[in-house]
């Protein structure tokens, strides 16, 4: 199951993702999930199908000119595109069932996010899951968090790197979703600047030991 972070502070966004995932017939693959888009200023990763992220990522940054019109018109984008990423994402269990999340920088605002499923109640709506956005969450992992984390006063005061793969950390702990596969093989942060800078980094790497087997999966991104 793919693993995404998101923490958004006053002068900038960050975005962290796992680094595992597996092919349809079940092969273990690392590599980044997390796709920068410098001329909007914008990043984007996806839950969802393997090779979505990038897929989408072209899509959606030859669409739009800024953040702001991303934002505005990417439900009109992916469904006018749906036939096409379907196709290409063909060999996944649900090639047209995923989860977008943004983060970049409103020519209005500074700092914002969002993120657009294409399935379940909420498809096609965008949502703004604040400051801090915790995926996938439980009530264990929310409290963990919490209980962790409440003295810092605000989101300002929290360091990506540190902070970030802490909460990783603990999502791991208390992981309880069944067959879904543990995150792993590394940590990337992507951060995206109010002056528009786009960096990122592996802020932590798992030992091999510590991923999972690819044993009766099908496509996890």
């Amino acid at each position: 199951m793919t693993l995404i972070n998101l923490i958004r502070q006053s002068s900038a966004v960050h975005m962290l993702a796992d680094g595992l995932s597996f092919s349809p017939s079940g092969k273990i693959r690392r590599g980044t999930k997390l796709c920068a888009l410098p001329h909007l200023p914008a990043m984007l990763g996806v839950r969802g199908p393997l090779l979505a992220s990038p897929l989408l990522a072209e899509i959606l940054g030859s669409a739009a000119g800024t953040y702001d019109e991303l934002k505005s018109n990417v439900a009109i984008i992916v469904r006018a595109h749906m036939p096409q990423i379907v196709r290409m994402l063909e060999g996944n269990a649900d090639p047209g069932a995923f989860e977008i999340i943004v983060g970049g920088i409103s020519q209005s605002t500074g700092p914002d996010n969002f993120t657009m499923r294409t399935n379940g109640a909420s498809a096609w709506i965008i949502q703004d899951p604040g400051e801090l956005m915790i995926s996938p969450l439980t009530d264990a992992i929310g409290a963990a968090i919490m209980s962790a984390f409440s003295g810092r006063g605000s989101y300002d005061a929290l360091d990506p790197v540190i902070d970030g793969v802490r909460m990783i950390e603990i999502q791991r702990e208390n992981w309880s979703f069944g067959d879904a596969t543990l995150p792993g093989g590394f940590i990337q942060l992507m951060s995206v600047g109010r002056d528009g800078l786009i960096t990122t980094s592996i802020a932590h790497r798992w030992d091999d030991a510590e991923t999972p087997p690819a044993t009766e999966l099908g496509a996890v991104a």
